[in-house]
């Protein structure tokens, strides 16, 4: 839709030829003619009144009529010029009248014809130049409207009216692809606002050239692009165009010689399965993409009725764990760590939602969602308070410092009072800060978008010990280790599931514990449940192992009666005891 038409949309009609106002000159012309009126009819009764009282001779009273005749002609045509020129002179106000007319009719541009130089002709040029601005500003105001700023595609509000009009009248099929740049925010904090732009602009352009012009790409907002598929005979289509834009994307840009890696997630939805208009259409591709930036499994999803249906439970979970702390329904479960020296080596605490409204949810569900609506900082306090509590008791109950692992979420480390809540938590339950260890995931590294450093040498000084957690899942692992300080690292269950199938698998797993215990770090089998796994990682030398094979999560209580059973063992058969135990 361009500038004329959207003046022609909002009910701006362009301008018409303006009416000329008379009003002034006919009271101009009715004042002058009702004087000269006046006149002639006082001078006629004072001429008539002379004559019929005066003995004039007829021949000199015939003189004295056409005299007057030919005066009151003169007088007429004098008043008929006196007319013109005054309408002459009150000629700018009509043309001003005609160009205020023009402006309100939609014509900015309108010119007076006022050759005189006088008060007039300087209203008129003030309302030429306020014309002309208020054009100027509204076209930069539809400019802003129509056109996104960085990427120069038409936005979404602009667009809608004819792609409604357009695509989804027709009987043909359609599929409305919404792309993110999911890690758009943290470009911005760490490479800066100009980059990221830069970086928005060249991937505009690049999908400008992978699309062709059916495809109608326009920009939502600063972080997502859409296009259209139009005509499409199966989804397969529609996913091959999709799949050929993200892996395009898999290698990185560079803006200003400065290589950034981003991470394109889809979400699509199709007409006329899944809506008739646009606006319909692109709530679904929200809800497709929020899922599958929840899931992380996917980067591109359809649209499908489970995903409602699945967002919806994912907003009654938010609702209860609102009031889940309140209400007593988390609690803690305790895993054991049991080391190669028959000893254990303390425990992870795992959190445990049981809600009586929609039941016992999975960590990993509660969890996401926790951090999603912040709620994680009040739970994350209290699973941090209360393993401390546990630690202690233990200690007191057997005797015995045990580890203590608490899993911290990114939400947490970014709160600005995070080290001083840590430190008020230790104060408070009187643990030895040191044997707590916080437990940090990859994906917390990968997603930041400020140094962590400096908090974690804060609490490293107090004693508090960290370790990076499923270590290799993310991308970048061993930039971790060499920046922070780990004490453990533990290995992801997918490693150790791998190592009795695959002798690739076998080497991996080798390799990381020969380069782990070359930074004096200590290595975490996580996951692990048969013989054949634990006696390969006894043979590579691992350190700690986590896993059913020696006991799955425990309340309080159990994990009090597990330690009690376990000190009661041999140390010399006391591994292979607790398994038989457990089998």
């Amino acid at each position: 839709m361009d500038y004329l038409n959207l003046l022609d949309h909002g009910g701006i009609m362009m301008s018409k030829p303006a009416k000329r106002y008379s009003v002034i000159k006919r009271i101009v012309t009715l004042t002058v003619s009702l004087n000269t009126l006046f006149f002639v009819t006082i001078s006629a009764l004072v001429i008539g009144i002379y004559l019929f009282s005066s003995s004039i001779p007829l021949d000199l009273t015939l003189i004295i009529l056409i005299a007057f005749v030919i005066a009151i002609v003169i007088f007429l045509l004098l008043t008929k010029l006196l007319i013109v020129i005054i309408n002459k002179n009150l000629e700018p106000i009509n043309q001003l009248s005609i160009l205020l007319e023009e402006v309100k009719n939609g014509n900015f541009y309108p010119k007076a014809k006022i050759e005189k130089n006088n008060e007039l002709s300087d209203i008129s040029k003030v309302v030429e130049e306020m014309s002309n601005e208020i054009d100027r500003q509204e076209r930069i105001a539809y400019e802003n409207y129509a056109y996104d700023q960085l990427t120069g595609l038409k936005t979404r509000e602009a667009i809608t009216e004819e792609v409604n009009k357009k695509i989804f009248t027709e009987d043909k099929k359609a599929a409305v692809c919404l792309l993110q740049i999911v890690n758009y925010k943290d470009i911005v904090v760490i490479k800066g606002q100009e980059v990221a732009n830069n970086l928005i602009n060249k991937i505009a352009s690049q999908l400008t050239d992978i699309l062709n012009e059916d495809n109608q790409l326009f920009s939502k907002s600063e972080d997502e692009l859409v296009y259209i598929v139009q005509g499409f005979n199966s989804l397969s289509e529609v996913q091959e165009k999709t799949d050929k834009i993200i892996a395009h994307f898999k290698e990185p840009n560079v803006i200003k010689d400065i290589r950034i890696e981003i991470k394109i997630f889809a979400g699509i939805a199709t007409y006329p399965t899944d809506g008739n208009d646009l606006d319909e259409l692109i709530k679904k591709c929200d809800l497709s993409l929020y899922r599958a930036k929840q899931t992380m499994k996917k980067q591109l999803l359809f649209y499908n009725d489970t995903i409602s249906q699945e967002i919806a439970y994912q907003a009654e979970i938010t609702e209860q764990l609102s009031q889940a702390l309140e209400s007593d329904e988390i609690h803690l479960k305790y895993q054991p760590l049991i080391d190669f020296k028959a000893e254990i080596y303390g425990f992870e605490a795992l959190a445990r939602w049981s809600s009586p409204v929609v039941g016992d949810i999975s960590p990993e569900i509660f969890i996401g969602n926790a951090e999603q609506s912040y709620m994680i900082i009040p739970i994350g306090n209290y699973i941090l308070r209360e393993s401390c509590k546990a630690q202690v008791a233990m200690k007191k109950k057997f005797d015995r410092e045990f580890m203590m692992s608490v899993n911290v979420s990114l939400i947490q480390l970014l709160q600005a009072d995070f080290v001083e809540k840590v430190k008020e938590i230790v104060n408070e339950t009187n643990i030895n800060p040191n044997y707590l260890t916080l437990e940090l995931t990859e994906s917390i590294f990968i997603n930041a978008t400020i140094a962590l450093d400096d908090k974690i040498d804060e609490m490293h000084k107090l004693g508090i010990k960290f370790s990076l957690d499923d270590f290799g899942t993310g991308y970048s692992s061993l930039t971790y280790l060499q920046k922070i300080a780990f004490d453990n690292l533990k290995i992801d269950k997918s490693f150790i599931d791998g190592v009795l199938e695959l002798k690739k698998e076998h080497r991996i797993v080798e390799t990381i514990v020969n380069l782990v215990h070359r930074l004096d770090m200590k290595v975490i089998a996580e996951g692990v449940e048969s013989r054949k796994q634990l006696e390969y990682l006894r043979h590579i030398s691992a350190d700690i192992i986590q896993g059913y094979i020696f006991s799955p999560p425990l309340n309080l209580q159990d994990a009090n009666e597990y330690i009690d059973k376990f000190y009661k063992l041999s140390p010399k058969t006391r591994l292979n005891d607790i398994m038989k135990k457990n089998d």
